[in-house]
């Protein structure tokens, strides 16, 4: 935020944690936004950054409302997002809010279109139309957007998918959800974990054939402070243990690789080309995420 520019909010901004929708993290910007939507917001008074700390309120607080069905969120979002100048936005992140909130009003079973409509009165009329449009029908979050609701024992959390075949009978998601963890506790940023994902032949050798008829594979991604200086992690879930072993063999031809497999599952960990800490540093964070299988 510009030092320069007046607090409009009454807060700094959410931390790279508060972003993601994979789990829930508190933070204390949201009832600070809370408190300024509650005084009254235009527009005109916001700056760039204000509006997408906006966004970012309405999509924790989509999240929020799918967790606990507390229909106060799903108004809060609405509201936040009627406060959007989308010529001052890139108007397809004003979009997906949108429909993130509807989503989670149809979920709750509230009156989407009223509620939208409500919020719409107070906001410039292609955002209004925008709020409204996103209740025109019923909204597919995961076959429309990418993303797919997950339980978990901490709650209910949104991981992004690539629509890939998936069955495993071990829990990839919660393994991938596992090992984000374990990486943001040893300093990296994870922005998303990928249910339903493909595993790139190129990881295995140019091997395309092993990476056909998985049950299932996760997928998420650690970075640092810069560019290429973090890792990529897969969960395959293969057809039997000795196709899971065929998998770890071809990606151990990378030398960047970390592979190993346990049962039916391989698991391949890549240092990008920036990282230097030594791969099998990882592989105890690995195997106790596998734990969450």
């Amino acid at each position: 935020m510009d030092p320069d520019e007046p607090d409009i909010l009454g807060t700094p901004g959410y931390d790279f944690r508060a972003h993601q929708l994979w789990r829930w993290t508190d933070s204390p910007c949201d009832a600070a936004i809370r408190a300024a939507l509650d005084t009254g917001l235009t527009s005109g008074r916001l700056s760039l950054d204000d509006f997408y700390l906006l966004i970012t309120f309405a999509r924790r607080c989509t999240l929020a409302a799918a967790r606990t069905a507390d229909p106060s969120h799903v108004r809060y979002a609405y509201a936040a997002l009627a406060t959007l100048d989308l010529k001052r936005v890139d108007w397809r992140d004003g979009t997906w809010a949108a429909h993130l909130a509807t989503w989670a009003a149809q979920r709750l079973g509230l009156d989407a279109p009223a509620l939208a409509a409500a919020a719409a009165e107070h906001a410039h009329p292609e955002t209004g139309e925008v709020l409204v449009s996103s209740t025109t029908q019923h909204v597919d979050i995961s076959a429309d957007w990418g993303y797919v609701p997950w339980e978990t024992p901490g709650g209910l959390v949104l991981l992004s998918t690539e629509h890939e075949p998936y069955s495993p009978d071990a829990d990839l998601a919660a393994v991938g959800i596992a090992m984000a963890i374990e990486l943001e506790n040893a300093g990296y940023l994870v922005g998303e974990v990928t249910v339903a994902s493909d595993l790139p032949a190129v990881w295995v050798d140019d091997r395309e054939k092993l990476t056909k008829k998985l049950a299932g594979c996760a997928y998420l991604r650690g970075e640092q402070s810069g560019v290429d200086d973090g890792v990529l992690v897969f969960f395959a879930e293969a057809r039997g243990p000795s196709r899971a072993r065929a998998i770890v063999s071809a990606a151990g031809a990378y030398e960047r690789a970390l592979a190993f497999a346990e049962g039916k599952v391989a698991t391949i960990l890549i240092a990008q080309p920036g990282h230097d800490l030594p791969l099998i540093h990882f592989e105890p964070a690995l195997r106790r995420a596998l734990e969450s299988a």
